[in-house]
């Protein structure tokens, strides 16, 4: 695989897994098919996966400036979303989080799912489903983690790499 546009490869990935995410979290029409095995966690945890490494992507792109590319550690290190998102990706990798591999200090863990069905009159049923992680500050609906680190790596990329290319 070409080095150059990399990161474009795994950020169009990451919204992929984004949409993904968005139809088990918005809803799916039953009886939900085997595309959309709405009880697996492998979708959600592929979100945060690819969401998280995209800055190894930017690091190892060789269309995006150097200064760029030298700066989305620290980058990550400033947003509390995306150093969340780490931790979520390294537990998953590793099984548990090391401690002093952590970065946002709050113990993020997948703890609980609420299951909903909604019937209406003459319209086919839809699931869904909300997962959500417990930390140290408190639960989180991973959705809405996953809306607010695919915002912060688009502004991201708004600022920084696609103003460099115009």
């Amino acid at each position: 695989m070409t080095k150059s546009q990399g990161y474009q490869k795994q950020f169009d990935r990451v919204k992929r897994f984004y949409e993904h995410f968005k139809l088990i979290n918005d809803g799916l029409p039953l009886p939900c098919n085997d595309k959309y095995k709405i009880y697996d966690l492998d979708e959600i945890y592929a979100f945060f996966i690819f969401c998280y490494h995209l800055k190894d992507w930017i690091k190892n792109d060789d269309s995006v400036d150097e200064s760029i590319r030298d700066e989305v550690e620290s980058f990550v290190a400033r947003n509390n979303c995306l150093k969340v998102c780490g931790d979520i990706c390294n537990g998953l990798k590793h099984l548990v989080l090391d401690p002093n591999r952590m970065r946002s200090n709050k113990q993020p863990e997948f703890k609980s799912k609420k299951v909903s069905v909604n019937f209406k009159y003459k319209e086919q049923p839809v699931m869904k489903v909300k997962f959500f992680v417990s930390t140290d500050s408190g639960i989180k609906d991973t959705f809405e983690l996953a809306t607010e680190c695919l915002e912060t790596w688009e502004k991201f990329i708004e600022q920084n790499i696609k103003k460099i290319k115009t």
